[in-house]
């Protein structure tokens, strides 16, 4: 059977982006030339989807060819690539598939750079009037967004009164507008098996370790340090057999990430630009950390000593830590001092909700959460508002009830 013009220019369009992410991001083209790659019509655009047990990408060929620059096609690679390195494809979400779906774009599409956003991307200035941040989780967009539908419940809207409806009673009309118009055309059937896979199936059954070690291995050094210490730190975590790479250096990552700084008016300054009063000057914030340790008797002595010797290099370069000690409840908490020793109060049963409970009663919200444990506990029902979180799971510990926020496994 003869190969016709179109099928030879789909697959020479797909070749010559992971050729090009080769070249200028080789991690992700050899991540991606590790991936069964699929062409088909049944899907609008592109996907990334487990299909027994093989993780598939998808692609239209008319939206690849017709919809597409050059430089949009190697975006949208990157772009289902990196569904995959969040682990996307394992997320449990309760609610809205619709909305969970933009949240997972609202991540991944903050990371295509250098490579163009592709038009009618979904993007957080679509949503400027919800102020999202950057660089969150999927919890966080997924909780931000379920909010709009909320308030336009309580402002009376339903079905069939879409054109009656007043807009401008919402807090946020503009993303409400514009979350309404994505969910007319919206089809994500091509992720229907998101979300129904355990993570540590996942890996075991896709082996996604080996993937991922493989594709580290194969990229240069220069280019390992242009990816995002967010993405180095999934991969470090998940790319050898015992996934306990380098936890030290993940817990550093998050004391340099929660770093911030905030632009203040001065009088004394003169503005460089405008040479008038009042000029604008850079203050530094102190970094300011929960490190909670969870007591309940499983994390012992000598653990929680090579622990804390990473905790006291991050207290030396000046960051506000405050310690939590709890097993089923909060049994102390005290701000670290160079001199101070950590001594266990508790040995009951374990509950992640008592700390999260606390750290979101804080007026000012702390910048990063630590947590040392085995995750041998239920799964918590609250999650840190507004801070970044870490778990680092003790050499023995399980993180199957673990539903939000990376992790890294102590060696």
């Amino acid at each position: 059977m003869a190969i016709t013009m179109n099928e030879l220019t789909i697959e020479d369009a797909i070749s010559d982006s992971v050729f090009e992410l080769l070249i200028y991001e080789p991690f992700y083209g050899h991540v991606i030339s590790s991936l069964n790659r699929v062409i088909s019509e049944e899907i609008p655009t592109a996907c990334i989807a487990i299909e027994k047990d093989i993780i598939t990408m998808k692609i239209n060929p008319n939206f690849f060819l017709k919809k597409l620059s050059k430089q949009e096609r190697i975006s949208v690679c990157k772009h289902e690539v990196l569904h995959f390195l969040f682990y996307h494809l394992s997320s449990k979400f309760n609610g809205d598939r619709l909305i969970f779906n933009i949240a997972a774009d609202l991540v991944v599409n903050q990371y295509l750079s250098p490579f163009p956003t592709p038009k009618n991307a979904i993007v957080l200035t679509g949503f400027s009037d919800l102020h999202l941040l950057r660089f969150e989780s999927i919890e966080y967009y997924f909780d931000k967004l379920c909010g709009l539908g909320t308030d336009k419940k309580k402002q009376g809207w339903f079905h069939g009164k879409k054109k009656k409806f007043e807009w401008k009673k919402l807090s946020n009309p503009k993303s409400a507008i514009l979350l309404e118009s994505i969910s007319k055309d919206w089809d994500f059937s091509a992720h229907d098996s998101w979300g129904k896979i355990e993570l540590t199936d996942l890996a075991s059954k896709t082996k996604i370790g080996e993937i991922l070690a493989r594709a580290k291995e194969a990229t240069p050094k220069n280019f390992w340090g242009m990816i995002p210490r967010e993405i180095q730190q999934i991969i470090n975590a998940h790319s050898s057999k015992d996934s306990s790479i380098d936890w030290r250096s993940a817990i550093r990552i998050l004391g340099n990430r929660c770093s911030a700084k905030s632009i203040s008016m001065s009088k004394k300054r003169i503005s460089k630009r405008y040479g008038t009063r009042p000029g604008m000057r850079t203050i530094s914030k102190k970094r300011k950390l929960a490190i909670a340790i969870d007591t309940s008797g499983s994390i012992d002595r000598l653990l929680l000593a090579d622990f804390m010797k990473e905790i006291q290099a991050i207290k030396k370069t000046g960051a506000l830590i405050t310690i939590i000690l709890c097993d089923c409840k909060i049994q102390n908490e005290f701000e670290l001092k160079s001199e101070s020793e950590i001594k266990f109060q508790g040995g009951g049963g374990t509950s992640f909700d008592p700390v999260f409970e606390r750290v979101n009663k804080e007026r000012e919200p702390f910048d990063g959460i630590l947590y040392l444990t085995d995750g041998y506990a239920s799964k918590p029902t609250i999650r840190p508002n507004k801070s970044r979180l870490l778990w680092v799971i003790s050499p023995n510990g399980t993180t199957k009830n673990l539903d939000f926020g990376p992790f890294v496994k102590m060696s």
